[in-house]
């Protein structure tokens, strides 16, 4: 079973047929003319203007002849005004008794593009000639003889009455730039500093994190990135470090996403040193770990402020040891906090 065409392209396939033969139309009641066998009533002025930068001359070309085409079906007379500009266009009709409009998103594709705006038309029109069915006025018939009928005069054209917005409606536009903010990002560039409780005679390790975060479905985010931390305090001239590559998933939730929460596994390598004396091999251990976290994000600008706690769980201790007995510990449950700025890629 063939699925139903939507009446919009419906339209707009008519439009182009009804283009083509008010082309062959003209050529042959022209002929007529010259031979003085026409009796039609001459088509009005149609005069069709695209001013659309981001469209190719011939693509432009073709638009024009199109909607020049349509008018000259309908036998309408008037200026059509085409515009383009920041994402969205602008269609203009003036049938000289009054001006109507219409806005729409500016389609990537340049035959889509002329679909949507010959359906703008379409729709200007029509809701045009309801206007003037539904607003005519009453002209009463005079008695007529019976060799001549009675010619009932044509109903004066009007524009369509346009209602103001309604107070506080935010334009087209800005309703747009809001339904895009709340639609969830596609890609994100995450920078961060954080913080880790570890034992008490290290007090904990710090610092920067980076990561790429990419949208897979609407709230549902995939995230890869590293970290490296670096001890707060060196019990017994001993410090550490930790390289962390990070995988991670994460899910935003509320308004614009702002509440967020994710889980990373990890892997720590740590590597322990003494500080200040003779080069020495350094004490190494890596392991698998996981980290929970949640953030809340305010926006600043074109990034967002991202603050929240984590949670990290390792398998066991790790145990820091120089020569017979333990420096410091990693402790299998760590809390911690990142701060930072995210920024929205795409």
């Amino acid at each position: 079973m063939r699925a139903p065409v939507p009446s919009s392209r419906v339209g707009r396939a008519r439009g182009r047929v009804l283009g083509s033969l008010a082309l062959c139309g003209a050529v042959v009641g022209g002929t007529s003319a010259l031979a003085g066998s026409a009796h039609a009533e001459p088509a009005g002025t149609v005069v069709v203007a695209i001013d659309c930068p981001a469209l190719m001359p011939e693509s432009r070309a073709a638009l024009e002849a199109r909607a020049r085409a349509e008018l000259i079906a309908r036998r309408e007379s008037g200026t059509l005004v085409v515009q383009c500009g920041s994402g969205v266009s602008h269609v203009t009709w003036d049938p000289s008794t009054g001006v109507v409009e219409a806005t729409l998103p500016m389609a990537a594709d340049a035959g889509a593009f002329a679909d949507d705006v010959l359906g703008a038309l379409e729709g200007l029109l029509t809701s045009g000639d309801a206007a003037v069915a539904h607003e005519a006025p009453t002209v009463p018939v005079a008695p007529a003889a019976p060799a001549e009928p009675t010619r009932v005069p044509d109903a004066p054209r009007r524009a369509p009455a346009v209602a103001p917005p309604e107070p506080g409606t935010p334009p087209s536009s800005v309703a747009r730039a809001r339904h895009s903010e709340a639609t969830p990002r596609r890609a994100a560039i995450a920078v961060a500093a954080g913080l880790e409780l570890w034992s008490s005679p290290v007090f904990g390790a710090a610092g920067p994190e980076a990561r790429g975060v990419l949208s897979v479905v609407p709230g549902v985010a995939l995230s890869a990135g590293g970290a490296l931390l670096w001890t707060l305090r060196a019990p017994e001239s001993v410090a550490a470090r930790v390289v962390r590559p990070l995988l991670g998933v994460d899910a935003s939730f509320a308004k614009h996403g702002r509440v967020r929460v994710g889980v990373d596994v990890l892997l720590d390598v740590l590597q322990a040193y003494p500080v200040g004396a003779l080069p020495t091999e350094p004490v190494s251990d890596a392991r698998p770990a996981a980290r929970f976290r949640a953030a809340y994000a305010l926006s600043a600008g074109p990034f967002d402020v991202v603050l929240g706690p984590t949670l990290g769980l390792r398998a066991g201790p790790t145990r820091v040891e120089f020569g017979d007995h333990e420096v410091f510990r990693v402790p299998p449950v760590v809390f911690g906090v990142n701060a930072g700025l995210e920024w929205p890629g795409s």
